[in-house]
């Protein structure tokens, strides 16, 4: 009896801590790995229940706020007197004068000074050491090797290179997955206006309303109607919920299957757009291509004034200032935007696709006016029509 109650107690799952089930979610799952690693038999150091739980090096509540309020002020849709001052002559000075009230400058303050003060340091120490005022024992903590800060010096451009051109890349593919689901709703209501005509006005409002909070549904920002909005609260994806409701409404207008099809295709590009912009939302650069460059960076730029203070002197700390700023702003540029939905121009960008939609139903009488007077012929009547799911259960029958 002693034996089974010991064999119980060794094959009975322990309990755990709430703070222990805590740390669980923050670290993968052991049943994701291939193979079961045996578990350490040595006491782990438990942190104080006070030390915050890292995911990737991220900090829960670690948030700039008035740096992500300064990214709002570029969120600017260019016009042709935008491009006009973006290449004028005079950008040289306006963006050198312009450097202190920078918001990369303003994000870069406290490494800037951090670079500045070691750089005084050291200045101030060497300066001690040689005009004697230390004791003795004291010796110089110069960096006698340019030659390894001319090797680092490549595989850290390499490094920032490479982000910036990853960062940019996202930046760019996002920007193109908003112009195609614009495309794709003017498409879809183009095809809806020309295929139900006057006779469907109904429909084509709420066809309307529809497409034109795709992109706002997708951006977390609705202007449905009450019971439209509480639907789309309520799903897990709004997005797909809302292209649901499209294909359902399609389903019901009485256009022939040829023209439901074009419709339909439509509304595929729509779903794929969606996946990809979740693709870019929820996957950065991989974080340690992240974390190794701000390390490489902080080292080499912590190890600069040694290197430098030999054939600089007192000019160490508005050296290491300045590269400094160079690097470190690089490296900022790139982070900032890794993330590109948070400074593309969504809102005005989606105001502007929403007026054109709402003006090609009220354009519609204008354009069948038009086109009449230009073809000497009156509008079709819609073709007979059966919903798909009402074709279909007639083919297979009931479920």
């Amino acid at each position: 009896m002693a034996t089974l109650r010991a064999q119980a107690a060794r094959s009975a799952p322990a309990q755990r801590s709430p703070q222990s089930k805590a740390c669980s979610v923050a670290r993968p799952s052991r049943s994701m790995c291939w193979r079961a690693v045996p578990r350490p038999t040595a006491r782990r150091r438990r942190l104080p229940a006070t030390a915050p739980l890292t995911v990737c090096g991220l900090v829960p509540g670690d948030r700039d706020s008035l740096k992500e309020e300064r990214l709002r002020m570029f969120r600017i849709v260019y016009a042709f007197d935008n491009w006009a001052a973006h290449r004028s002559t005079r950008r040289y000075l306006r963006h050198f004068l312009g450097i202190f009230s920078s918001r990369i400058v303003s994000g870069l303050r406290w490494p800037l000074l951090l670079v500045a003060l070691e750089a005084t340091c050291v200045c101030l120490y060497e300066g001690a050491l040689k005009g004697g005022m230390l004791p003795a024992g004291f010796r110089s903590i110069q960096i006698k090797a340019p030659m390894l800060f001319s090797l680092s010096s490549f595989a850290l451009s390499l490094l920032l290179v490479f982000r910036t051109n990853q960062a940019y890349a996202r930046f760019d593919e996002a920007r193109r997955l908003w112009s195609i689901m614009h495309n794709r709703c003017k498409d879809a209501m183009r095809q809806s206006v020309s295929y139900l005509g006057p006779s469907q006005l109904r429909l084509l409002m709420v066809l309307s309303r529809w497409l034109r909070a795709m992109p706002w549904v997708l951006k977390n920002h609705e202007i449905l109607e009450p019971a439209e909005l509480q639907l789309i609260m309520a799903a897990r994806s709004p997005p797909l919920a809302a292209l649901q409701v499209l294909t359902e409404l399609y389903d019901r207008a009485p256009i022939s299957t040829k023209q439901r099809l074009r419709v339909d295709g439509c509304l595929s590009d729509l779903s794929d757009t969606v996946g990809a912009c979740e693709r870019i939302l929820t996957t950065p650069i991989p974080v340690s291509y992240t974390r190794h460059t701000a390390r490489f960076l902080v080292i080499w730029l912590a190890l600069l004034p040694f290197s430098i203070f030999a054939s600089c002197g007192w000019v160490t700390v508005f050296s290491s200032v300045v590269l400094g700023f160079f690097l470190l702003s690089i490296e900022e540029i790139g982070v900032t935007i890794e993330e590109p939905f948070n400074i593309l121009p969504l809102e005005d960008l989606n105001t502007m696709v929403a007026a054109d939609l709402q003006q090609a139903v009220q354009q519609m009488d204008a354009v069948i006016a038009l086109a009449d007077a230009a073809t000497g012929g009156k509008r079709a009547a819609p073709p007979e029509w059966t919903p798909a799911a009402a074709a279909a259960a007639a083919v297979h029958g009931p479920n």
